[in-house]
């Protein structure tokens, strides 16, 4: 997967090169990540991306085509996402919650 962040493999050729059924190998990420496949490929490419952003000075529509996203449209609404998703997380583990819009 690392090596193919560009250009994403679809999850059956995954499975393929893994010698094991694309069954098998979702129940293999499912119990071991808590996510999918697909999932678990879209973080991988967002941490590239974020280790990207942070430490070059390249643009985002090359970033975004580096890190195998179509658009630039695409990888900002996916790139927002996982920021929410972190900072929901951050708040759980601080034992924080949101209610509404509001913190309590």
């Amino acid at each position: 997967m690392s090596s193919h962040i560009a250009d994403p493999l679809p999850a059956e050729q995954l499975a393929e090169l893994s010698g094991c059924s694309l069954r098998q190998l979702q129940r293999c990420f499912s119990d071991h990540f808590g996510l999918s496949v697909m999932e678990f490929y879209r973080r991988l490419r967002l941490e590239k991306a974020n280790e990207l952003l942070r430490h070059s000075a390249l643009p985002i529509a090359e970033i975004t085509a580096i890190t195998g996203f179509a658009t630039m449209q695409h990888f900002s609404r996916c790139f927002a996402q996982a920021l929410r998703s972190a900072g929901t997380t951050q708040a759980a583990r601080a034992g924080r919650t949101r209610i509404g819009g509001r913190q309590r």
